[in-house]
This record gives structure tokens, sequence and C-alpha cells, in this order.
């Protein structure tokens, strides 16, 4: 059932300061079901892992990518952290004014950007806008001009690697986003000669769940050598942003296996499990090659990322329960609308807070409350014997879950935030059926000649 609405903050009750630490089982019966739940520890942690990581190619910027979270306890907690952030649309816009956010810190990447969310952050003073296309570039100067500001902006360009494996399933993504790299001459020409504009990025994005360093590493090289270029050319690059894609460690399963005939097979052979480096391991070697091509260059561009998955995917947990069990399913009533990611390549890990230390001892496809046939969270999985009313955790979730929840046949559940020393509270209200439809307008009567 919805969890109903609790007080704000609860200060004199501690749950643990991590999903592995904290006691689900209770989280879950104070909080009601479905919520999700984001831990502040974990972000922290993240963060540092990744800034050790990199910290031998200082200067480093990291542009937190709102749209993966844009809750009020994560993006406060990323500002005070010392990130800066990434925006992609309004609503990212409003949430970083909301968090207090230094606009000197913000970036504005997007194909289709909104004029008046343009105007508004180039008002704001905002430290960067990566364009994407000679119409953008023209609007941005229009805009700059009635401003009476010099804007900075970037440029995005295609990465010169090899497209993910996913590619072969989706391939949308081919020549979509940015420039070529061999448009840069002819884009210095267009730019280089606008007083409203300063050119002074370049910005490339890999892809998602990116599982290996070498395609940053040679988007890398390719983007000190365009850089090297444009100096020749009067232009001056000094920042060079590889964008997101960092894998979240936990999520590297590719989970849409098990739903093939094979699957099983596959398990037993370990090749459910993409083979990758961890994020921290990746920073490091992009920093590694970072120092060196500086030097190669004589170019003293910041490199900059955009993080947003890999900070925030494994602070998230969504808490449920078991209503109805009639083997091999199971029905749980958090949704496919509450966890719409998965149905791209990777697998949450599950827990069942109430059967802790025990074996599994079926195979299980659980099941969400919609009438959606997609709406199977798990299938195939491995758990002990389930009883109606068993807590179920599941982990991973705090990346572009809430964000891209949807109410199809239900509200969206409530958000919850555990600071640092583990005590809970309630950072959005869980939506009820008014809620669902309060946007929508009576009918006019119909309006009849006479």
């Amino acid at each position: 059932m919805l969890a109903s609405s609790p007080e704000p903050c609860v200060d004199t009750e501690a749950f643990g300061a991590t999903p592995e630490t904290a006691d689900l089982s209770r989280l879950g019966q104070h909080t009601g079901t479905p919520a999700y739940v984001l831990f502040e520890q974990t972000l922290r942690d993240q963060h540092a892992a990744l800034r050790r990581s990199l910290a031998a190619a200082e200067p480093v910027r990291l542009y937190y990518s709102v749209k993966s979270n844009f809750e009020s306890g994560v993006l406060a907690t990323v500002r005070d952290l010392g990130c800066g952030a990434e925006i992609s649309g309004g609503v990212e816009r409003l949430a970083v004014e909301r968090a207090g956010f230094d606009w000197s810190r913000v970036i504005f990447d997007g194909p289709l950007k909104d004029e008046a969310d343009l105007a508004r952050v180039i008002d704001d003073g905002i430290h960067l806008i990566n364009v994407e296309s000679e119409v953008e570039i023209e609007t941005v100067r229009r805009l700059a001009r009635r401003a009476g500001r010099r804007v900075r902006v970037g440029v995005r360009v295609i990465p010169p690697t090899r497209p993910p494996a996913y590619h072969l399933v989706i391939r949308t993504y081919r020549d979509k986003f940015g420039f070529r790299l061999s448009d840069l001459d002819r884009l210095a020409d267009i730019i280089g000669g606008a007083d409203e504009i300063e050119w002074s990025a370049l910005l490339a994005h890999v892809g998602s769940q990116v599982t290996r360093a070498e395609p940053y590493l040679e988007t890398l090289e390719q983007c000190f050598a365009g850089a090297a270029r444009l100096r020749s050319r009067g232009v001056e690059i000094t920042e060079i942003n590889l964008g997101g894609g960092l894998p979240a460690d936990a999520m590297l399963n590719l989970r849409v296996a098990r739903r093939v005939r094979s699957a099983r097979l596959w398990e037993r052979l370990g090749r459910l499990r993409a083979p990758a480096e961890s994020s921290p391991a990746m920073a490091g070697r992009i920093a590694e090659r970072t120092v060196a091509l500086r030097r190669q260059y004589n170019l003293p561009a910041t490199v900059a990322l955009e993080p947003g998955r890999s900070l925030v995917a494994g602070a998230g947990v969504m808490l449920g329960r078991v209503g109805i069990v009639k083997p091999p399913w199971a029905f749980v009533d958090l949704s496919l609308n509450d966890l719409p990611e998965k149905l791209s390549f990777a697998e949450w890990r599950l827990v069942w807070p109430a059967h802790e230390g025990e074996e599994n001892v079926r195979r299980w496809h659980i099941g969400g409350p919609t009438l959606l046939t997609q709406d199977v969270l798990f299938y195939d999985h491995a758990g002990p014997e389930l009883r109606c009313g068993d807590a179920i955790a599941v982990l991973d979730t705090g990346a572009y879950s809430i964000a891209r929840a949807s109410q199809f046949t239900r509200p969206r559940p409530p958000v919850y935030f555990v600071d640092r020393r583990g005590r809970l509270r309630l950072i959005r209200r869980g939506e009820t059926p008014a809620d669902v439809l309060h946007t929508q307008l009576p009918l006019s009567p119909t309006v009849r000649k006479s």
C-alpha cells in the first residue's frame, strides 16, 4: 500500500547510514511501502572515491548530472561536496536554483534547449552552454546580444570511439548529438568571428554504463589534439569534458539474458556478468592520461566529468512488500512505474530482509501490481520461500528511478533521505490519486450557435 505522509523529520531514531548497514525491515515499517530511500553517506563515499582517483590530474571539475536524481537531499549533498551541476532542461534549472548552486559552476547540455531557459541561465551568469548545432550557436549569440553579455560556450563533439556493444540493439545514438571532430576548423570560423560568445570547451559523451576506460582515453586524446589544432586558429580551449557514463559498480549484470532459454547455462558459466573496471579505477587511468596529454600538447586544460549514475545509483533503495504469492510468481507493491530503468541493461541487487541468512530454495518471477504485461521486476530469480507480507528491498535504484517514474494507474511513492547519522527525513511526500489528476481541466460546455 502507498505510505501516508509522516512528520518530515525523525530525530530520535537511527536506521543505519548506508543501504548495506541499514535495518531495511524496520525502515520499511516506518516509511510504509512502496517508498524510495536515499542515503547521504553512500553519496559522500562514492564522491570521495572518485575525487581520490582524479587527484593527480587537478584541476578537475565534476558537474553532477542533475537529470539522474534531482531530489533536494541529493542536490544539497553534492553541492556541499563542491560539485558543479549539469542541467538539460527547465526542471533541472529550477532544482539547482532552489538547491543554491553557484551559477558559475553550472553547465547546460542538450540538443534542443528551451529558449526561455537559455535566456534565464544567460541572465544568471551560467558557466558554460554546450552547443550542438549551428542553429543553436546563432540562438545563443542572439540571446547573449540581447542580454548584453559575452557567453562562454562549449562544443559537443561525437566521440571517435567504437560504439558500446548495446548499440547493436539501440542504434539511435549514431550522429544524433553534437558535431564531428572534422567540423572543428569550420566552427572556428563561425564562432571565432562572434563577439557575443567565447568558445572555451569541448564536450564528448562516450556512452552510459561504459565498462572500460579505453573509450575515454581515446576520446581524451582526440579532444586534446583538437584543442591544440584550435589554438592555432586562435580558439583557446580551457576545459575538456568527457561527459558521463562511468558505471555504477553494483549494476553490471546483463539482466535481459535471464529471459532467454539458455540463461541458466550462461549464468552457471559466469556469462551474465559483464567484465568491467570500477569507476574509480577508470578515473585513475583518465587522470594519468590527462597529465601526459597536457605535457605532450603544452595545453593546461581542465578536465571535467559529469558523473550521475556512478554517484547516486548505489545510494538508493526501493522498499516494498509481497502482496500475493502464487509460485513461481510473487506479486509486490513495487512497479516498473517506480523503477523504469528495469528494461535497461543492468540488474539491481535484491534482498529479502525477513529472510536474511536463509537459503534460496525457489526460482521466482517478481511481478508488479499493474496490468502491464512488462511489469516484471525480476525474472527467474533465486529466492527463499516467500510469504505474503514479506519485506522486499531493491538496491542500486538511486539513479533515474525517481526522475523517470510514471503515474500509470497509481500515484508515485514518497521519497525519504537518510543523513550521515542514519536519521530519516521525508523529502518528497507520496502522491494521492487527486495529485495525479490535479492538472486536468473540466471539459467546457459545447458552445452552440443560435
